[in-house]
């Protein structure tokens, strides 16, 4: 851990003070060794006389008083008291132990013992003999006159430090403003007026200056972006070199009748109409998991990879019947407000995409977007929404929808013949569900517009009790595939519904408790699946903030987790206590959350805690905070993020812990590290482990590039019926 320069400047110069002092102490006491000898020799002797008084009135207990006065004040080091060689007391300043050498004679005099280095004074007064001395060493004399100058000593010592740390502070106050503002979140501007020396000066405009290059490309970046559809940006950060292939379903959706109503309606609100529908278009195909490639005038054209989905063209086939959905409600907007119809037609095309360099940028080619266009040749039908596909994507679709055969037609620029088919409608989803069969239940992941979540939820909550758990958690699978970015009031009602009663079944029906619990911590974790963070509000978030009452720690966890998603500013207490919960994984959840909101040294202290830990579980949860913790923070602002010391030590640590033998921590410390954007120092790191788990092999392998890495998107595997 490196250490701040003016740490190392206030402590290099009270060490040099220090030593100086010592040297300085030396010298001094050197110098007055005689005056300190003959002052200490001096008190002996007032001492003495006052002892000889004392005896002589037979003051004994008031001698002692005296005597052990004298010895705290360092005026003699021992004294003895005895009467006719008996001894009644003896002290010394060293205890009991102390090997003292008393004189043999008897005669009142002084003696000095040179073995023992010590100096004795003996007087007689009547039958009592009183023997005080001290040491004659160097280091008694030098304690002694520390006693004596002490005060001025520690006086001298605080000035002399205080005056380092004023001016050492008072130097670089302007470099301390300026770390304290790159660590702090969110400040983006250096002001010149921070410089109070040449050198912060320097820093300050070198730092503007990256910030300036730093503005202008990510202006640049925006403008880009903007030009630059999901489709290729996911392509370009997909980690794979271009050019390569992917198979995919392909979409081509293209408005009927653009040209005439374009030439005679008002332009503007008609391409704001359109506008408004492309962008309806794509939050249907975010749904889906699927890429927005193109908007071409009239046409949309968008692309599920087989990569991510058991069978894109089922997924596409769902999003486009969607898509006509959307397109009905325009119709019924546009004629009754601008009195012309409003419909699309549609094509799909499966096989394989080709990414790679086209003239100065990236583009995609491949049969399926020539084919999408030769069908959408064949479709003369303009007073109704229109699908068509050919039968080898029939073949994939058709156990979700019905169709009827258009016959065999000629692709331009393809030699063999296609029999085409027109899309009529989808089989509802609740058929399947009532097959009450695993592989029907599947069929779920194929149905995400707003109805079939709502039925969904609605089959959940009606049927919970009799699901069998691997059915049940393919319904809840089949939820969490859905990205919704949109608001929708019947899903919110449905969800809801099923959350309210889940609840109270939690509470009234023992016997359920297990299956009931489960069915609510996989609906409580739907919510960041289902509503966007704007609408996470009112009763939705009250309901979901009541389920801690439950005292269930699955659903306590859960509920930390979403409102750390949703609303990680949120202040009631009860987070607060969470921190110091018993449960690893509901503790590092709400250390996540607080984090979020506040990351100070109290947050630092306890993941500190947690990755230190000898408890495997818990040392793997403080892993996984650490990985949200520094992702969220490198995601918001990426300054502060790498001016955070504490946080970057934090992250050195969880470095280290790759290297441990314990699969599960070896396994939470790589993706921790991957979400703090440490992936060089990991491929550094491989080399030399001793240990490496056949999961993190393959991360390893995924991070260079060798394997493609696994998609979050769940696969089921589904038996095609006709």
């Amino acid at each position: 851990m490196k250490r701040s320069v003016f740490l190392k400047i206030s402590l290099t110069f009270v060490l040099l003070y220090s030593l100086y002092v010592v040297v300085w102490f030396t010298l001094q006491l050197e110098k007055d060794y005689e005056r300190l000898s003959t002052r200490k020799r001096a008190q002996t002797s007032n001492y003495l006389s006052i002892g000889k008084i004392l005896l002589r009135h037979g003051q004994f207990d008031d001698l002692l008083l005296r005597l052990d006065d004298g010895m705290k004040a360092a005026s003699f080091d021992f004294y003895r008291v005895s009467k006719n060689g008996d001894e009644l007391a003896f002290a010394s300043a060293a205890g009991s132990d102390d090997p003292i050498q008393f004189p043999q004679s008897n005669e009142e005099g002084e003696y000095d013992n040179v073995e023992y280095g010590i100096r004795h004074f003996l007087v007689k007064e009547g039958d009592y003999t009183l023997v005080l001395g001290h040491k004659t060493s160097f280091w008694v004399l030098a304690k002694y006159y520390f006693l004596l100058e002490k005060e001025y000593l520690l006086k001298d010592f605080l000035f002399v430090c205080s005056m380092v740390a004023a001016l050492v502070v008072y130097s670089f106050r302007d470099l301390i403003s300026l770390l304290s503002t790159l660590r702090r979140r969110g400040s983006k501007k250096m002001r010149v007026n921070q410089a109070q020396s040449k050198e912060t000066l320097t820093l300050v405009q070198a730092i503007k200056g990256y910030q300036s290059e730093s503005e202008s490309l990510a202006q640049e970046n925006s403008l880009l972006k903007g030009q630059v559809l999901p489709a290729l940006q996911k392509e370009l950060k997909s980690g794979q070199t271009p050019p390569y292939e992917f198979d995919c379903t392909l979409v081509r959706t293209d408005i009927n009748g653009f040209t005439t109503i374009f030439a005679s309606r008002d332009r503007s609100e008609f391409m704001r109409i359109i506008n408004e529908f492309f962008i309806g278009v794509a939050h249907i195909a975010s749904r889906y998991n699927g890429y927005v490639y193109e908007f071409i005038g009239d046409e949309v054209i968008f692309y599920f990879k087989d990569a991510e989905h058991s069978n894109s063209s089922a997924i596409a086939l769902s999003a486009v019947r969607d898509v006509n959905a959307l397109a009905d409600q325009f119709n019924e907007r546009t004629q009754a407000e601008n009195g012309y119809p409003f419909r699309v037609k549609s094509s799909l095309s499966w096989g394989k995409l080709r990414f790679g360099p086209l003239v100065n940028g990236f583009s995609l080619a491949g049969n399926p977007l020539i084919e999408s266009v030769r069908m959408l040749s064949h479709v003369h039908e303009k007073s109704s929404n229109t699908v068509l596909f050919d039968q080898v994507l029939l073949d994939r679709v058709g156990f979700l929808c019905t169709t009827r055969d258009l016959g065999v037609a000629m692709l331009k620029g393809f030699s063999n013949s296609r029999r085409l088919h027109v899309y009529e409608g989808h089989v509802p989803l609740i058929h399947h569900l009532r097959q009450e069969r695993s592989e029907f239940y599947n069929f779920a992941f194929f149905y995400r517009s707003d109805d079939d979540i709502c039925e969904m939820l609605e089959f959940i909550r009606t049927h919970h009790k009799t699901l069998a758990l691997p059915d049940l958690q393919t319904l809840y699978s089949a939820l969490r595939a859905c990205r919704l970015t949109q608001l929708s009031v019947n899903i919110r009602q449905a969800y809801l519904k099923l959350v309210d009663e889940l609840k109270e079944r939690c509470r009234v029906e023992p016997n359920d408790r297990a299956i009931c619990f489960t069915a609510l911590c996989s609906t409580i974790s739907l919510a960041s699946r289902l509503f966007p963070l704007e609408e996470f509000k009112g009763r939705l978030r009250d309901t979901l903030l009541s389920c801690v009452e439950l005292d269930h720690k699955r659903v306590i966890a859960n509920v930390v987790d979403i409102f750390t998603e949703l609303d990680p500013e949120a202040s009631e207490e009860i987070f607060d206590k969470l921190l110091g919960h018993d449960d690893h994984r509901i503790s590092a959840n709400a250390l996540i959350k607080s984090a979020k909101m506040n990351w100070n040294f109290r947050m630092h202290r306890r993941l500190k805690a947690m990755l230190r830990t000898q408890e495997p579980y818990r040392r793997a949860s403080g892993l996984y905070a650490l990985g949200e913790i520094a992702h969220y923070f490198r995601k918001t602002d990426e300054v502060a993020f790498r001016a955070d010391l504490k946080l970057q030590a934090l992250v050195e640590e969880g470095l280290m812990l790759v290297a441990s033998t314990n699969e599960m921590t070896q396994r939470q410390a790589f993706k921790a590290m991957i979400k703090a954007g440490r992936q060089e120092e990991l491929l550094a790191l491989a080399p030399r482990l001793a240990f490496i788990g056949p999961e993190l092999r393959q991360a390893l392998n995924e991070l260079r590039g060798e394997t493609q890495a696994p998609q979050d998107q769940a696969k089921p595997q589904l038996r095609l019926v006709g």
